[in-house]
């Protein structure tokens, strides 16, 4: 039986499907993926997990693959827990690792994707390096991580910014390309909702970013860089230098 807070999800999630074509690109009634984090306080897993998967002390998840970093269940929430840039144990009870946190859910979506979360930024952290760009960002049609649409939500100058990231030469090298990027103000402290969605529209992939029901940013790949991303794929959710909680992620 659903919780009552992943039915509220649900229930969100399909009046959005009923929406203006604003909304989120396909039929949203029935979402490919849905997690609230009820439940008692608790490690979901960890990169401890990701490299050790058949350890008998590993905490897996049947629904996150955290590469890198550490989540936690707290209040209700997932919580990167404190920051810190130290390998995590089977417990992330000494360290977290959490400075550098890569979550990918573990679905797959092929063509049109859209992505909504509930996200609070709780503190940056000065371990070294820092960046402007630390904070979150959503990726969208990952292949691994050498590949994929970046949209940075929560990042320490203040900006919203959708990137592409892609391999770069005949070598392991990748680069990133902005493909649009705004000043927002409206992410002060507290709870924000978060919905992106990436859409095939002829030749081009459409990203569109919605915070707390406003439309911010609208960005184009229209092949400036190089072939559009156009075959799907992971979807994860990535930090860094921030500690943070986020909730009732669906992606449909």
């Amino acid at each position: 039986m659903l919780s009552v807070r992943t039915a509220a999800v649900l229930a969100a999630l399909t009046m959005l499907a009923a929406a203006p074509a604003s909304g989120p690109p396909g039929d949203a009634t029935s979402p490919e993926f849905v997690e609230a984090f009820d439940g008692e306080d608790r490690l979901v897993t960890n990169a401890y997990a990701h490299d050790n998967p058949t350890a008998s002390d590993a905490v897996t998840s049947p629904v996150w693959d955290v590469t890198s970093g550490s989540m936690f269940v707290r209040d209700d929430a997932a919580w990167t827990g404190a920051i810190d840039r130290e390998q995590p144990g089977p417990r992330s009870a000494v360290a977290t690792g959490s400075a550098a946190f890569r979550a990918f859910a573990r679905v797959d979506r092929p063509g049109d994707v859209a992505m909504t979360l509930r996200l609070s930024a709780i503190a940056f952290a000065d371990t070294e390096p820092t960046n402007a760009w630390d904070g979150v960002h959503v990726l969208l049609r990952a292949d691994g991580e050498t590949e994929f649409y970046s949209i940075s939500v929560l990042r320490r100058d203040g900006k919203v910014v959708v990137k592409r990231k892609f391999p770069s030469g005949p070598s392991d090298a990748t680069r990133y390309e902005t493909l649009a990027m705004t000043d927002y103000s409206g992410l002060g402290p507290g709870w924000h909702d978060v919905r992106i969605t990436a859409s095939d529209r002829d030749r081009d992939v459409v990203i569109e970013v919605f915070i707390d029901g406003v439309h911010v940013v609208t960005a184009v790949d229209n092949g400036q860089y190089g072939p559009p991303i156009t075959e799907g794929g992971a979807v994860a959710i990535r930090g860094d230098n921030l500690e943070f909680s986020f909730d009732d992620v669906t992606i449909d």
